[in-house]
């Protein structure tokens, strides 16, 4: 029976996934420190609610256009150095990379720009695009590296797990605000989820993180590999200095 070679995630510019990696960690993470520093500054009456809402829009668009930029230099070095349908997921994983400032400016773009009708719920509608178009080309390309027999099956499993938890994660927010403002508006249960909710979202970019760094740590440069290159430069040495 014939064994299926195992490769890594990324042959070539094998910096450019862990650089992913640490991008959207800290899209989470710095995203989530901002906007408790700019509330806590609310509840202490130190800013009102205008100042706070310009604070919270310049915050997002200035991290936003960071992130985005970083993501899609490293989604094209990742695509660069990737071969067959690793190389084809990073192609749809680099949709993703206008999530973040397309998140700043999601209600200009769906509501102005565009002139899609709000409905009554321009921000909620607004809050379900940003986090499809972040998350829905991260969730596919998890998928392809899921069917790519070229990673081990371990791997593909653990991020099969990751991919599904990262696309609950980003459609229960949306799910709980319609909830709350249509459904059952009076119901109290809904506010610890609306709290919940409020923190999720910033746990999205984090679960990217989690599930590019399980197939690229889990998948690394055979040894053997490595061994033979350094040989075969060791013996071009040789031959050069005789």
């Amino acid at each position: 029976m014939k064994t299926q070679v195992k490769e890594p995630l990324i042959l070539k510019n094998r910096w450019a996934v862990p650089g992913l990696i640490i991008t959207f960690a800290l899209f989470g993470l710095v995203s989530f420190i901002g906007q408790r520093i700019l509330s806590a500054s609310v509840m202490k009456n130190q800013m009102d609610i205008d100042v706070f809402q310009r604070a919270i829009y310049n915050f997002n668009l200035v991290l936003g256009i960071i992130i985005s930029i970083a993501l899609a230099f490293f989604f094209a070095a990742a695509i660069r150095g990737s071969v067959g349908g690793r190389r084809a997921g990073f192609i749809i994983g680099l949709f993703s990379a206008a999530g973040p400032v397309f998140g700043a400016l999601s209600t200009t773009i769906l509501f102005k720009i565009l002139q899609l009708p709000s409905m009554g719920a321009g921000s909620v509608i607004a809050s379900a695009a940003s986090a499809l178009l972040l998350i829905l080309p991260c969730f596919i390309m998890f998928l392809v590296f899921v069917f790519s027999r070229k990673l081990k099956l371990a791997s593909r499993l653990l991020v099969l797990v990751v991919a599904i938890v990262s696309l609950l994660v980003a459609i229960f927010p949306t799910v709980i605000t319609v909830l709350a403002l249509v459904v059952m508006p009076q119901n109290p249960i809904m506010r610890p989820l609306m709290n919940l909710s409020s923190y999720l979202i910033h746990v999205r970019g984090i679960l990217l993180a989690l599930g590019l760094a399980v197939a690229y740590f889990m998948n690394p440069v055979p040894k053997a590999d490595t061994v033979s290159a350094g040989g075969h430069s060791a013996n071009q040495n040789t031959g050069t200095t005789n």
